[in-house]
């Protein structure tokens, strides 16, 4: 969990699964369902704003696999 690098942590249902966390855990209160899709709208004002809206696309795409 203490990874730098988002492709190299464990997943918050593999850090919920390890016997460290038994003591504290609530399993009824555990909410791991499906990771919402996130899509900001850009207005298309321009080239500047549309290269925007492709690169915080592809930085949620990455940050959410």
């Amino acid at each position: 969990m203490l990874e730098f690098n988002p492709n190299n942590r464990i997943t918050a249902v593999e850090a919920l699964q390890d016997s460290y966390f038994d003591d504290v855990r609530l399993p009824n209160q555990e909410n791991c369902g499906e990771v919402p899709v996130i899509h900001i709208d850009v207005d298309d004002k321009g080239e500047e704003e549309a290269e925007m809206s492709k690169l915080i696309d592809a930085d949620i795409e990455a940050f959410s696999s």
